[in-house]
């Protein structure tokens, strides 16, 4: 995986953050001796502790449907939250008892970074996500 450090525009400026990993049954594939998922995954609650502290987040996974782990909430609070949820795992239907798709923090007055964390071996048919997003995507 490759990391960039994150940076703060302004003190006083702050972003929403959408951190979505990849939970496809290709992340199952063992990868020096964890899987694809459990190295993911990590890294994108590891990625949670990096980020300033009142940015707000949106993170969760995504495979067939998405789901999402915890939504608009600050990056502080966010994680202290034991991520990711215990039952979701890649290839499993993860949507069930779910909240659905919300995008209320895509509001247009602040900047939004949308992260995805994934082997690249999955199909987005359909992506729910604002022509304004910016999209960065670790390998």
């Amino acid at each position: 995986m490759h990391y960039r450090r994150l940076r703060v525009l302004h003190p006083n400026h702050s972003r929403n953050w959408i951190i979505l990993v990849d939970a496809s049954g290709s992340m199952a594939t063992d990868a020096q001796g964890q899987t694809r998922w459990q190295r993911a995954s990590a890294a994108a609650v590891q990625l949670l502790h990096r980020l300033p502290q009142s940015d707000i987040v949106s993170i969760g996974s995504f495979a067939r449907d998405l789901c999402w782990w915890a939504q608009d909430r600050s990056a502080g609070y966010t994680a202290q939250r034991p991520l990711p949820p215990t039952d979701v795992r890649p290839g499993s239907d993860e949507s069930s008892g779910r909240d659905s798709v919300r995008w209320s923090s895509l509001n247009g007055t602040n900047l939004t970074e949308i992260i995805l964390v994934t082997d690249a071996d999955a199909t987005i048919d359909d992506p729910p996500i604002g022509k304004h997003a910016a999209n960065a995507v670790l390998a």
